[in-house]
């Protein structure tokens, strides 16, 4: 098992792009974000041999502050605590934070978190998005801004 496993990292290190793609308006959101002064952070379960160099492949890599991946962390998502160290990286605190995700562990972990969430509709859920428990769904990344704003306001 640990032989499969250091050949599977070592091939999606050396591949990290295949079968990966970027959402459309998420670069222009970074972008937008990034000009603003906006603090980014990551928090997956992916592991810290494969989120650089699948960032790198994707033009993602000079977004983020922080990026936390799960063989780094003693608690994974959908840990809360996962959430709460990024927030912590980032200079931040859950009452000026929001997780954006699309899988049942971002929106999970967010809630254990007590951090505000928005889920998007095309992501990978097991689940209906809308059962996700997410404070905002958005159909595309350009609504994330308008999203984020109707969410600011005290839990």
């Amino acid at each position: 098992m640990d032989r499969a496993l250091e050949r599977f990292l070592d091939t999606y290190a050396k591949n990290p792009a295949d079968h990966s793609t970027v959402y459309p308006g998420v670069l222009s959101v970074l972008e937008g974000f990034k000009a603003a002064g906006v603090r980014l952070g990551i928090c997956t379960n992916k592991p810290t041999a494969t989120t650089p160099p699948v960032l790198e492949a994707m033009g993602l890599d000079g977004f983020f502050d922080v990026i936390s991946c799960g063989d780094a962390v003693p608690h994974k998502k959908p840990d809360g605590r996962h959430v709460e160290l990024v927030v912590e990286q980032l200079g931040a605190t859950i009452e000026t934070a929001a997780m954006i995700g699309d899988s049942e562990n971002d929106i999970s972990a967010a809630v254990n978190a007590g951090i505000k969430s928005v889920a998007v509709t095309f992501g990978y859920a097991h689940v209906p998005v809308e059962e996700l428990g997410a404070d905002a769904l958005i159909d595309h990344f350009d609504d994330l801004g308008a999203a984020l704003v109707k969410i600011s306001g005290p839990r």
